[in-house]
């Protein structure tokens, strides 16, 4: 084995690393959504939609502050040897602390010319605060990506996560209002940076802070493509609650976001599994780049398998779901949770190839696509927002998603080699069309309480889904024999 293929070595296994943020996403998926029904409950329409305002205005903000350093430095800690690594890490945490205070000024400019940001002055000063001690934490947390210790990223945000349900759960029973929560994310993220930074010291090593010209050149050549990337894609999914608010109010925004955080599981799960594969794309890639085209593929056949079955219980069960976790007052989110169903599955083609492009060498592509996407779902959405509210919202997110997919799978494709047969969308798309016509049957001739008909339609969909797809001979090898290492290791569990 070279001397070169030896360092590139992944630190632990591909597949165990990608199940701790996997399992981790599906933790988060499942605390997120909690914390979220409690906030809509709890708060009402209102206050949900100024809630979902304020996190909308500030991650807008916050990703300036971190312009592809945190993407950059995944890569940079995964090829580099062990004394530039700790180089880098120093020299990149010391631009991210820097441009965090500099964001966090020019951010709070626009207060004085809007009244409605004025009266909320308070609230949105302690959320945009919160937002950069978190995005600290996601820095450090590409950090351990790098180093392949995964599990380090899910118990620093698992410190944030549990503490906002538990303390969150206690505040809404006892009457605490908003401002109470944007205190609470406050707390729960700074415990969370805390937590990484003591895991970075004891466990990877310290370097002094310091802004070597040489390293932070190498940053910025890595991280500059990235940027346009980062800032186009937190545009899309943060501007349209923006203008939902402006043009139809906070009771507007509340509905858009409960359909938004309903899908976000999907969109959390994609990113995971993308994360969690872009530093073995990019170290293999200067080995085989066969391979690490074999990586992205199969990363996008997992996840479609996943997010076709959850898109045809959105289109068919829309109204049992969205009256189950928020209630009755929440009823017009039915509509936009079914034009966000093609925008969740498009996430799965456009977060692997975020990440594949980098990897890859072809930073500058995302971001001339990234451009494209911005126009395509700002644009729609100034004239179908103002029309329709969070429903206008939601077709111009979904519009301008399936465009950027299309255009995605095009390009990993023409540079990385990497794509999906024919034959294998076809098997995918009758499975769908199957699980899609059985869902439809079911919601004719079923009548039961909510809970028992999500769990039936979630159930139905996901078998008949992988029962057509067998029947085609859809299942590729590779997923054959991670269905047999799954069903070794289950099986005596349950003997």
């Amino acid at each position: 084995m070279s001397a070169a293929t030896a360092q590139l070595r992944p630190r632990t296994g591909l597949m165990a690393n990608t199940a701790v943020l996997v399992s981790y996403s599906v933790f988060e998926t499942v605390v997120v959504f909690l914390f979220t029904v409690f906030l809509a409950r709890y708060l009402g329409t209102g206050d949900f939609g100024r809630l979902g305002f304020a996190l909308s205005y500030s991650l807008l903000f916050s990703v300036l502050a971190d312009p592809g350093i945190s993407v950059a430095m995944t890569k940079l800690v995964a090829t580099s040897d062990a004394e530039r690594q700790k180089q880098f890490i120093a020299t990149g945490l010391a631009l991210r602390a820097l441009l965090s205070v500099a964001v966090l000024a020019i951010s709070m400019l626009p207060f004085g010319f809007s009244a409605y940001m004025r009266r909320n002055a308070v609230f949105l000063t302690i959320i945009l605060v919160s937002e950069h001690l978190r995005s600290m934490t996601l820095y450090l947390c590409s950090v351990f990506r790098g180093h392949q210790r995964n599990s380090y990223e899910a118990f620093s945000l698992g410190v944030e996560r549990m503490a906002a349900l538990a303390a969150g759960w206690w505040l809404l029973r006892q009457g605490y209002g908003l401002q109470a929560i944007g205190w609470l994310y406050l707390g729960a993220r700074l415990a969370s940076l805390l937590f990484a930074l003591v895991l970075l010291v004891r466990r990877i090593g310290w370097f002094p802070l310091g802004l070597d010209r040489l390293f932070i050149a190498d940053i910025w050549r890595q991280a500059l493509p990235l940027a346009v990337l980062l800032v186009c894609e937190r545009a899309n999914m943060y501007v349209p609650p923006v203008i939902v608010t402006f043009f139809a109010g906070e009771h507007a925004t509340g509905i858009f976001q409960a359909a938004f955080k309903t899908v976000m599981p999907a969109v959390l799960l994609c990113t995971a599994v993308s994360a969690s594969l872009y530093a073995p794309m990019a170290s293999r890639f200067k080995v085989d780049p066969l391979e690490s085209a074999r990586l992205y593929r199969l990363g996008v056949r997992g996840l479609l398998h996943i997010a076709l079955p959850g898109a045809a219980v959105c289109l068919v069960f829309g109204r049992p779901l969205m009256l189950l976790l928020y209630g009755g007052p929440y009823a017009e989110s039915v509509a936009v949770l079914r034009c966000l169903a093609p925008y969740f599955v498009s996430i799965v083609i456009i977060a692997m190839s975020h990440l594949f492009m980098p990897a890859i060498d072809r930073q500058r592509k995302v971001a001339a696509v990234s451009i494209i996407s911005v126009l395509l779902n700002v644009g729609s959405g100034l004239v179908l927002a103002p029309r329709w509210g969070p429903v206008g919202a939601g077709a111009s997110l979904a519009v301008a998603q399936i465009v950027v997919a299309v255009i995605y799978g095009r390009l990993a494709s023409r540079y990385g080699g990497a794509r999906l047969a024919l034959a294998e969308w076809r098997t995918m798309a009758v499975a769908f069309a199957a699980s899609l016509g059985a869902l439809a049957l079911l919601e004719r001739n079923f009548a039961a309480s909510p809970l028992v008909v999500l769990l039936t339609a979630g159930l139905l969909s996901a078998a008949i889904y992988v029962l057509v797809l067998f029947a085609q001979g859809g299942v590729c090898l590779e997923e054959r024999h991670a269905l047999r290492s799954a069903g070794r290791r289950l099986l005596p569990r349950l003997a």
